[in-house]
C-alpha cells in the first residue's frame, strides 16, 4: 500500500478543526490571487510587444499636444481673461532696479513700488494716480520716473506679441511651456503653467534692461 505523504496529512488534520480550514480557504484564495497575477501579468506583456510590432500607439505613451508657436487665438484668450489679476513687475532700466506689485481690476491698480528713492503705496482709478499715506491720497506725476510704461500695459504687450512668431522653447529647463521670440532687437520670452496654460510671465529683454512681468492669472482652453 503506498504510503500517505506528509502534505496530504497536515491538510487531513487542518480539514478536522475550524481554524485548519480557515487556512486552508485562505492558502487556496492566495494560489488563486496569484496564477490571476500572473495571467494578467503575462496578457499585458504580450498586447504591449504586439502593440509596438503593428506600430499600435499605447495610450500611457500619448503626450499632451501643443502648439508649436504661441498663436493669435491663444494670445486672446490669454487678454480676455486678465480681467482682475495679481501681479509683480521686476523692472532693471539703467542698472537702476524697480519693484511693482499689486492687484489690478477693470477699474483701480493697487500696490507697492521699491525704487531707489524707497517704497510707496499707490493708488490708480479713472480720476489719476495716487501715493497712498496712513492718512490721505497724495496725486503724483512721476509714479513710473521714466520708465516705458507701454511694457507694464497688457494690451500693449498682447498686440506686440501677435507681431512676434513665439517659438516653443522645448530644451528650456523648467517644466512649463516656455515661448522666445524676436521683435525690433526686443527679445520677448512668455511662459505658461503646463497644466492649465495660466499666463506666468513674461520677459522683455533689451541689451541690460529687462521687464520681468508676474501675473497670476490668464487662462486660456
Amino acid at each position: 500500500m503506498k504510503k500517505e505523504s506528509n502534505l496530504k496529512k497536515q491538510i487531513k488534520e487542518l480539514k478536522k478543526t475550524p481554524k485548519g480550514q480557515a487556512i486552508l480557504k485562505l492558502i487556496g484564495w492566495l494560489i488563486f490571487f496569484f496564477v490571476l497575477f500572473l495571467f494578467c501579468f503575462i496578457a499585458s506583456f504580450f498586447t504591449k510587444n504586439y502593440n509596438k510590432s503593428a506600430n499600435i500607439p499605447v495610450k500611457e505613451e500619448q503626450i499632451e499636444e501643443i502648439s508649436p508657436v504661441l498663436t493669435s487665438s491663444m494670445l486672446t484668450e490669454i487678454k480676455n481673461n486678465l480681467v482682475n489679476y495679481s501681479y509683480k513687475y521686476e523692472i532693471t532700466e539703467n542698472n537702476i532696479k524697480y519693484i511693482f506689485e499689486g492687484t489690478k481690476t477693470p477699474d483701480t491698480d493697487i500696490g507697492f513700488k521699491e525704487g531707489p528713492n524707497g517704497t510707496i503705496k499707490y493708488y490708480i482709478d479713472n480720476t489719476g494716480t495716487y501715493q497712498e499715506t496712513t492718512t490721505d491720497r497724495i496725486i503724483i506725476n512721476n509714479l513710473y520716473e521714466g520708465l516705458d510704461i507701454n511694457y507694464l500695459n497688457i494690451d500693449y504687450i498682447i498686440n506686440e506679441l501677435n507681431n512676434i512668431e513665439l517659438i516653443l522653447n522645448k530644451n528650456h529647463n523648467c517644466n512649463n511651456y516656455f515661448y522666445e521670440g524676436l521683435l525690433n532687437n526686443l527679445r520677448y520670452q512668455v511662459e505658461l503653467k503646463k497644466d492649465t496654460k495660466e499666463l506666468i510671465f513674461i520677459n522683455i529683454i533689451k541689451d541690460t534692461n529687462i521687464y520681468t512681468l508676474t501675473f497670476n492669472g490668464g487662462v486660456y482652453e
